[in-house]
């Protein structure tokens, strides 16, 4: 709930800015990669009728499933919604990496690619939807609403009706979005700040084997590039003792973790249990590591 006595600016009411305690309760995606959606032919809907993807999520969800199921095509939705928000529509389209433009994102034969993410946040509930169509220009944006302290809905690049935001000007241009522009707004900067920060882990173990430069960035990027980092930050924090105790239990003989520095870059070593040896263990560096030991630190980190 707002607070007792805001103050006012500009006509609308002024929240606190913090950290928001959410989670997404739900998302419906459509025609996203190998996740099915209506079919762009009306004759082919109606024969052989598809619906978008709906997944429920608790405060934790597993998805299983055989290859090309959608576990990572669902991953990489939300994570595409994530990086359209924080860098821009054409900048998360084409990220240089498993996203090479709109045609690699529509399923083959789909109509438009839509995201609907449903977020929970301290007794408030809303949502955020994107739908992106092909165009002469390769794509644009065919429709965007956002409901959290104040609400819109823009089809077409025009406000549908009962959709018009008041005190804020419609965003235009076939790649423009208006919750990018709502980022500094009271209404709706809480929902685009978690949005923007949601993170995708997929973490390679061959980057997490490698030395890495400083990096202050928060929080971990999703391919572990600042890895060393971030654990860092978690090591000298109230939250190592976890981190620690949760590493032993998956690996049986892992006593500690730390960080150490070569220049400008940092690497990690393990220490591993060796009643024997010097120190109660030995001091392994990260190139030695298995490849899951290096993702269940590494995904330790980011939690």
């Amino acid at each position: 709930p707002p607070p007792a006595d805001p103050s006012q600016q500009h006509g609308m009411t002024r929240y606190p800015r913090k950290p928001m305690n959410a989670r997404i309760t739900r998302a419906t995606i459509s025609n996203y990669r190998s996740l099915a959606g209506p079919w762009s032919d009306p004759k082919r809907q109606k024969e052989y009728p598809l619906s978008p993807s709906t997944v429920t999520l608790g405060q934790v969800t597993v998805l299983v499933g055989p290859n090309d199921s959608g576990k990572s095509s669902f991953c990489d939705a939300l994570a595409f919604v994530s990086d359209t928000l924080r860098n821009g529509l054409p900048a998360a389209m084409d990220n240089g990496d498993n996203r090479r433009g709109f045609d690699t994102l529509r399923r083959q034969g789909g109509e438009s690619v839509s995201i609907h993410i449903d977020v929970e946040a301290e007794g408030m509930a809303g949502y955020y939807e994107l739908e992106i169509a092909g165009s002469p220009d390769g794509y644009r944006v065919a429709r965007e609403a956002a409901k959290w302290r104040g609400a819109f809905a823009i089809k077409n690049g025009e406000w549908e009706d009962g959709g018009r935001l008041e005190n804020a000007s419609l965003q235009t241009g076939p790649t423009a979005l208006q919750l990018v522009a709502l980022r500094a707004d009271p209404r709706f900067f809480e929902l685009a700040d978690f949005l923007s920060r949601m993170v995708v882990y997929s973490v390679p173990p061959i980057e997490l084997r490698k030395p890495h430069p400083k990096s202050p960035a928060s929080p971990m990027d999703g391919r572990g590039d600042d890895w060393p980092s971030a654990l860092d930050r978690v090591l000298a924090s109230p939250s190592a003792g976890a981190l620690i105790v949760a590493l032993n239990r998956l690996t049986g003989d892992i006593a500690h973790i730390r960080v150490k520095n070569a220049g400008a870059r940092q690497y990690v070593e393990f220490l591993h249990r060796e009643p024997e040896a010097t120190e109660g263990g030995r001091w392994s560096n990260a190139d030695q590591e298995s490849d899951g030991t290096l993702r269940a630190a590494a995904l330790l980190t980011a939690l």
